[in-house]
């Protein structure tokens, strides 16, 4: 069977377009950046790329600054020339429901003012998974290779500015193959 024969093109990509590799991601050297420690080799709708253990890789610009008390998913993307670029999830707080439990609730950010500050307003049901707030749309020309999850704590979070090291940042990684459907990342 080809994958051109798979009938519906989310299944194709999802077939096509995977990071096979551990890129083993972390925090970068420089203030404000990201790494991978690792070799990634990955597939974009078919084709095998490879890219080098890299420091010091930049946020993508235009993202939306996190408030005070919110969490955040990026996913880090390669594309076929080995560049990086993250794209940002919505935000989301836990909260305890009913019975106990801990969900999740997304927040939709809106950029306010001259300074680009930024107003979370409610929206959604409570989610049991906090990957339900990946961003819903990837660019087909690049491969999910990573997710950074930044939880911000006492100051707000500015992509490609706030040092992920401050003490206000909690910042976790998480190596992909696919961009995970049920997880509490």
């Amino acid at each position: 069977m080809l994958i051109a024969d798979t009938r519906t093109e989310a299944l194709r990509a999802l077939l096509s377009t995977r990071c096979l590799s551990d890129v083993a991601s972390a925090e970068g050297t420089n203030a404000a950046t990201y790494k991978t420690t690792a070799t990634a080799t990955y597939t974009i709708n078919g084709n095998f790329y490879s890219k080098g253990a890299t420091d010091n890789v930049a946020f993508s610009s235009g993202h939306k600054t996190l408030p005070d008390g919110y969490s955040c998913l990026f996913v880090v993307c390669l594309d076929s020339s080995g560049n990086f670029s993250t794209v940002q999830g919505r935000a989301f707080k836990s909260e305890t429901d009913v019975t106990g439990s801990t969900k999740y609730r997304g927040y939709e950010l809106s950029t306010i003012g001259e300074a680009g500050s930024s107003v979370a307003r409610k929206g959604g049901d409570l989610e049991d998974y906090t990957s339900a707030f990946l961003p819903t749309s990837i660019s087909s020309s690049v491969c999910p290779v990573a997710v950074i999850k930044v939880a911000t704590s006492g100051a707000t979070f500015v992509p490609g500015t706030t040092d992920l090291g401050a003490g206000t940042v909690t910042d976790t990684y998480y190596d992909i193959s696919v961009l995970p459907a049920e997880m509490a990342l």
